[in-house]
């Protein structure tokens, strides 16, 4: 082991980090500038599960350098320092690559968990020259020193014999230790970003609470419109998800079946057809209609945003329990010229080859997708009728922020930072085969746990019973899980003869008698209130209303 040329000396903790400002004095620029560090263990205490611990330095121009952009590293490890070979400790600026007046900055890393190190910065010069006999002078030309050069002997590159020498010299210089701030008790960025998203979840729950009793307040009632009768039938109406989709008007249904009509039905309920809503009905007729095969609907053309875009209609014959569907897909608006500006529509039943065709299934799996699976985007949006609650969907949105904060926090100093670089910016872009990796692992631990959660929630069964609030009379209430069901309520209409019809295999929870009251809205009586005619009175769809388009 070598003389030194000790210049500073400072202690490292364990498993921390100390940066070194070396500013040597001008110097001949055909010099050669060694810097060499050396250490001591503070303690001799070892652990065995700690395999060859080291010191790790890195140089550079600028400060603080680390692993990604450093012009020079070395790992200095005990035995190394014991040999008689100097150079895995020494960094040699060889002369033309150097500032003979710049600054260098040193980032001493310690790996050693059980001991603190007493790191000593050392540098000299080395020249070598030789004398022109011509010049009487000595001159440097062809000569060059070697990283082999010691503080006891110099090791010189020649491209002449000529007579020649070397000497060796301790510039005076400054070395600065800059220790890192100790950490404080509290990191206040993580308090606050730990408070916002506390603080903005607690104001959302509030608010989706109140808009989760409103839903369940409206869906627990099911209408029973127009007049009693011995044979029940349900009526499932979907309004369309666009913008405007919803009508302010009011609307009326009639049914024909094989055996007859159920006359003209008005539907009413408490923000029934709004838009992206689903709205079911009951209806009643004294005898049986046999197999529904067609339907006629309209709307009286009344408020302030009568057009309407409805999407389809669901008609289930509670005898019998078999569904029947009318597709719609069509704005009834006065402003409308592909259906003639109608307000009515006469739909027959859909096939199932109009029910299998592609892209409407692609439609009604991508409506189901952003407004009941995207978990995201159904915060504000999700189906009435579901059985998870908005509260619950930002909750597992809220979960899945702080579980990837948790799981990058492990992460955190563990993967170099190239950042600061001195590259262009093109290059500073933070991804790197490290960091895709902490991602991968990142989502790997954090979405078992929050898929988990989801699963427990979307499962959950609704609290809330029929019989907990009175209702108006006439107005029959149902078990809520009865239709908190997350499948042909709000999902696609993908149930039809030969698919499953999950939303209303269980039978109703009370029953209905032929005296049932109608909604008191509209006059139930067909002899006074007859649609078509009032449908075909300009005094009543003409242009004294306002009109307003679809958007």
């Amino acid at each position: 082991q070598g003389p030194r040329a000790p210049a500073g000396s400072a202690v490292v903790p364990p498993r921390a980090s100390v940066g070194v400002v070396v500013t040597p004095e001008e110097s001949n620029p055909a010099a050669g500038l060694h810097l060499q560090l050396t250490y001591t263990l503070l303690s001799e205490h070892y652990l065995p599960e700690e395999p060859e611990p080291y010191l790790a330095v890195y140089l550079h121009s600028a400060s603080w350098p680390n692993e990604h952009n450093c012009s020079a590293s070395r790992r200095i490890r005990l035995e190394q320092l014991a040999g008689d070979d100097h150079r895995p400790y020494t960094f040699f600026i060889a002369p033309g690559t150097r500032d003979p007046g710049g600054t260098y900055h040193l980032n001493l890393t310690s790996h050693f968990h059980w001991s603190a190190l007493e790191v000593t910065v050392g540098l000299y010069t080395s020249l070598c020259q030789y004398f022109s006999e011509k010049e009487m002078m000595w001159r440097t030309e062809g000569l060059v020193p070697l990283e082999e050069t010691s503080p006891s002997q110099a090791v010189c590159l020649t491209r002449h014999l000529t007579a020649f020498g070397a000497s060796l010299f301790v510039p005076p210089s400054r070395v600065h230790f800059i220790f890192p701030e100790p950490a404080s008790g509290m990191n206040y960025v993580v308090l606050l970003t730990c408070s916002v998203c506390l603080v903005t979840y607690a104001v959302m729950a509030v608010v989706l609470r109140k808009l989760d009793q409103l839903d369940v307040r409206r869906v627990r009632v099911i209408p029973f419109c127009g007049k009693g009768g011995r044979f029940k039938y349900e009526i499932l109406v979907k309004t369309g998800w666009g913008r405007g989709s919803g009508t302010t008007a009011h609307v009326g249904i009639m049914l024909y079946g094989a055996e007859g009509r159920s006359g003209h039905r008005p539907l009413d309920g408490d923000r029934a057809f709004r838009r992206n809503s689903l709205d079911v009905f009951q209806i009643a007729t004294p005898h049986s209609l046999g197999r529904v095969c067609k339907i006629r609907v309209w709307h009286d053309n009344k408020g302030l945003s009568p057009a309407w875009f409805l999407q389809h209609v669901i008609v289930r014959d509670l005898q019998t329990a078999r569904s029947t569907f009318f597709l719609v897909n069509e704005w009834l608006s006065v402003e409308t010229e592909a259906n003639g500006g109608l307000v009515e529509k006469e739909v027959p039943a859909a096939s199932e080859a109009a029910l299998r065709q592609s892209r409407r299934l692609l439609v009604a799996e991508l409506q189901r997708g952003f407004f009941d699976k995207h978990i995201w985007l159904s915060v504000w949006d999700r189906p009435p009728r579901s059985r998870f609650t908005r509260v619950q969907r930002a909750t597992c949105c809220i979960l899945l922020v702080c579980l990837f904060l948790g799981a990058n926090a492990v992460w955190y100093g563990v993967v170099g930072d190239a950042a600061h670089s001195a590259g262009p910016v093109s290059t500073r872009i933070p991804l790197s085969a490290d960091t895709v990796a902490v991602g991968l692992v990142s989502s790997v631990v954090v979405y078992p746990v929050y898929l988990v959660i989801l699963f427990l929630f979307r499962m959950s069964r609704s609290k809330v019973a029929g019989g907990e609030s009175p209702t108006p009379a006439g107005q029959p209430v149902l078990d809520i899980d009865s239709y908190l069901d997350p499948s042909v309520l709000d999902s696609s209409l993908l149930s039809f003869s030969g698919l499953r019809v999950e939303a209303f295999v269980g039978q109703m929870k009370s029953d209905f008698s032929d005296d049932s009251k109608s909604l008191t809205c509209w006059p139930s009586s067909e002899d006074t209130l007859h649609w078509p005619d009032l449908l075909s009175d300009p005094s009543i769809v003409g242009s004294t209303l306002q009109r307003l388009g679809p958007g």
